[in-house]
């Protein structure tokens, strides 16, 4: 019993440096999940090429064989998490960047504030 109280304990106190404050956790996080999701539009654009659905834009877009080694470790965690191709077409990496960057704008963007704050909104609703 003594020994959980002190491993609770010590767990409580740990503090990875690199979360810093939740909002830099939330937003690290964020990149992330927008960098997997933009794979998942690549990896849906490259589908839909092998099922005959999207025969435009074609063209090799860049070559990132030196990053993306067919048959390496390096190979399936940029191919299965990040949804990145060795040598992705062009509309590949459109379909990738418009994804990608709109969203990171979004998460980036600064919080909108309010116009009117609830209590006088609260207040006009129930003079009308």
């Amino acid at each position: 019993m003594r020994t959980t109280a002190l491993t609770m304990t010590g767990f409580r106190g740990f503090r990875p440096s690199w979360l810093g404050k939740a909002s830099t956790f939330v937003q690290v996080v964020g990149v992330i999940l927008i960098l997997v999701a933009a794979g998942l539009v690549m990896t849906a654009f490259h589908t839909a090429h092998e099922a005959g659905w999207v025969d435009f834009g074609q063209v090799q877009a860049i070559d990132l064989s030196w990053l993306v080694r067919p048959g390496s470790v390096q190979s399936s965690l940029f191919t299965g998490v990040l949804g990145i191709q060795a040598k992705p077409v062009l509309v590949e990496v459109v379909g990738y960047l418009a994804y990608l960057i709109p969203m990171t704008l979004y998460l980036f963007a600064p919080a909108r504030t309010s116009a009117v704050s609830p209590a006088t909104a609260s207040t006009a609703r129930v003079n009308a």
